[in-house]
């Protein structure tokens, strides 16, 4: 929904004052918008956080040329 956008954008900022992260304003967001679990389960899952660059998926654009 475009109406959450600028809240999902507030809650993922850091603190203004402090300019930390704060994991409470992620969690009470994700909680509070249950159509946004499906996102961070993934996100944090292994295909949301790779190990590496090798293990990481993606696809060589302009990486082979003739």
């Amino acid at each position: 929904d475009g109406m959450k956008f600028p809240d999902m954008v507030h809650a993922l900022k850091p603190n203004p004052k402090s300019h930390i992260q704060e994991d409470w304003r992620i969690l009470d967001f994700f909680s509070h918008h249950p159509e946004s679990l499906h996102m961070f389960t993934f996100l944090f899952d292994d295909l949301g956080i790779p190990l590496n660059y090798r293990h990481m998926d993606g696809s060589g654009v302009h990486t082979f040329t003739l």
